[in-house]
Parts: structure tokens; sequence; C-alpha cells
């Protein structure tokens, strides 16, 4: 008999169950009969087991025996006991537990050698009065899975047998079809039309100098005290808009930037286009209109990305939009103006045109989609403007 350690192996292999090699060092009495009670079980569950001690009393050739049943077993377990750690771990005085040691060095060597179809194999089990410390390394019992049986019932042991039998808790169910799930339908941009328009920060009414030609101007105005900004944060407004316009490519690096502020509004702009904050929370963006021989061109597909481009400007500025806008677009100091890339010029134009901003929409359209926002005010300008 090997000196102590046991080993439990099929000696009268059966075809009804799995095959299990249990490996366990003899630390004492109890912890040897806790294995007996283990192997009994398995026994008595389907399990193919056979322990040494079951053996005939025939001379082995236990490195030999060892060798066979842990490449043929489907499971080795491996029970936590110190003697084992100490054995499994290379710190036991190497004249004892020689078979033990052989058996460790084995299964080291199956996991070294083919890691992916020996760790599932290897299965750590710790009994009653045993700690998960008490396993060896090599059998990674922290990172990988491990059996700790807390009584010695049917019940302590259920979750070993079901790895074991192949039976677990919980079973996928079958993949089924893949249903068909419709779209949502698409939110459309809604105008609500209000019955008292707001009033709008208009660039010619600020009093502030006009733009040198046409300028296309776009605003977001809340509804009457939705978005009132205090007089403390308006005063310091003209640097962040300044950096903001630097920021967004509305102002060319190295322009020079005129500010103005008050009680009520913060100005900043250059020749070529401007941003303004108002304390009741309206805020304004304006931009030149291209220039070719004498006058302004007015081509509604640029324009519509001029007015997208502002809009963008405007939903960055400092402080958050309200829950509601009020978008309004309209050309200021227009002089002559030709309505198209190749379209005669207008000489008889007004000087500004300016639509009614009479409809509200949700002020996260301006986010989600500002292009349509864009085409609407685009549409309503042009329409303004060819009505001359």
């Amino acid at each position: 008999m090997r000196q102590g350690v046991a080993m439990v192996g099929a000696s009268q292999p059966s075809s009804a169950g799995p095959r299990v090699f249990l490996s366990y060092a003899h630390d004492d009495d109890r912890h040897r009969n806790l294995v007996l009670a283990l192997a009994a079980f398995l026994t008595r569950s389907g399990v193919d087991v056979d322990l040494d001690m079951w053996l005939t009393g025939e001379r082995q050739d236990w490195y030999a025996w060892v060798l066979d049943r842990v490449t043929t077993a489907d499971f080795v377990i491996v029970v936590a006991s110190p003697r084992y750690r100490a054995v499994g771990d290379g710190t036991a005085p190497s004249a004892k537990n020689r078979g033990v040691q052989a058996e460790a060095a084995v299964l080291r060597e199956m996991l070294y050698a083919d890691r992916a179809r020996w760790l599932p194999r290897i299965l750590p089990v710790v009994l009653p009065g045993r700690a998960l410390g008490e396993l060896p390394t090599f059998v990674q019992a922290h990172s990988a899975s491990h059996f700790i049986v807390r009584e010695m019932t049917d019940a302590g042991f259920e979750e070993l047998l079901r790895v074991i039998t192949g039976q677990p808790r919980h079973v996928r169910p079958p993949i089924g079809a893949v249903p068909a799930l419709p779209p949502d339908e698409p939110v459309a941009l809604t105008w609500s039309l209000l019955p008292f328009p707001p009033e709008v920060p208009w660039f010619g009414d600020l009093h502030v100098g006009g733009p040198e030609h046409a300028a296309l101007e776009v605003h977001l105005v809340p509804l009457d005290g939705a978005a009132r900004i205090s007089a403390l944060h308006l005063a310091g407004a003209a640097d962040a808009l300044t950096d903001h316009g630097m920021r967004s490519g509305l102002f060319s690096t190295g322009t020079s930037v005129r500010t103005h502020g008050s009680a009520t509004a913060a100005l900043v702009w250059t020749p070529c286009a401007g941003l303004a904050m108002r304390r009741d929370g309206a805020r304004s963006a304006w931009e030149l209109l291209p220039f070719a021989d004498v006058g302004a061109v007015f081509d509604a597909e640029s324009v519509c990305d001029q007015v997208m481009r502002l809009l963008g400007s405007l939903n960055g500025v400092d402080a958050a939009l309200p829950d509601e806008v009020v978008p309004v677009v309209g050309l200021e100091s227009i002089g002559v103006l030709r309505l198209g890339r190749t379209a005669p010029w207008r000489f008889d134009l007004p000087e500004r045109v300016r639509p009614r901003a009479d409809e509200v929409i949700d002020s996260h359209w301006v986010l989600a989609d500002p292009r349509s926002v864009a085409n609407e005010l685009t549409s309503r300008l042009t329409a303004a403007l060819r009505a001359w």
C-alpha cells in the first residue's frame, strides 16, 4: 500500500456511468472516513468509482496504476487537506508521501501539456471541516470552479454529482425563431402656432452698427420666462461667447472681436459674424452671405447649410436650451442680392426680411435634427424673398 495516501480508481469498470479517479492524502482517520463516504455516495449514484481498499490484495505498481486511472477517467477529484496542499505545492518532505507526490506530479504534467482538456476534468472538492486554502495551487481553486461540500448528505453532494453526470441545474432552452419587431413610427418635427409671437432680438435692432452687406441671422427665442439668465451670469457672458465663437469656427483666428454688454444683453461680433445672448434667454447668431461682384448671393442650398451651422453655434452657447424654443431666421442689410447662383441681380429688395416668429418647436430637434429645422427656416426665408 502507498505510504500515507489512498487512491480511488476503477478496479471493476462499468459502462453504466462516468468514470472518476479520486485523489486524496491520508491525513487522518476522520479525513479518510469522509473520503470513503464520498466514494460510496458516488458509487450508489451510478458513478464508476473504485477505492484501493476495495481491491483484492494483489501487489500493485502504484505509479503505473495512477497513470492508467488518470488518463482513462472522465474526471479526477482532488480532495482538499493540509497534507495534499503541502505535497501538491512541493513543500512536503521528499522522503514522505511519495505516492501522492507522484500523483500530483502526473496531474500537474497533464495540466501543463493540455490545459484546455484537463482543467474542466479536474474537480477540486472541499469536504466538511476542510478549507479552500487546503487545495494545491495547481488546481486553481480561487480562479476556477471548485466544490464545497457543507454536509455529507445527498443535498451536500448534489452540485458535484450534477457536474460529473452532466445534469446542470439550469438548462438553456432551445433557440427560438427571431421575432418580427416593427420599427417605431418616426416622430416628425412639429411646429406649433403661437397666439402671440415673442419679441425677437433682430440684428438691426441691436444698435451696434450694420454689417458690410447682407447678413443671415438665426435666433432661438424661449417662451416668456422659460429660460431667464441671471444678471451676474450675463455680466460674464461676453468672454464666454467670444471663446465659443472661436471654438466653433464662427470667428476666424486673429480677427478682432468687439464686445458689448448691458443689463439685458451680451454681444460679441466681428465684421463677418456675431453672437448674442439676452437676459430672457434668447440667443442669436449672424453671418454674412457669400459676396460676388456687386452684391450677396442667396443660394437656398448653401443658405440651409449656413443656417444649420448657426443653429449648431447657438446650441453650444453657454446655458442649456429650455424645453421649447421659437426658431427664427432673417436677412439684414440686403442691398443688392442674387436669388441663386446664376439669377439676375435684384436691386429692388427691402433692407431687411423678417419672417413671422409665431411657431414653437421642442428644443431637442435643434440638436437631434438640425437639418430639418434649417430646411424649414430656409424655405420660409426663400418664400419671403420671392414674394417681393
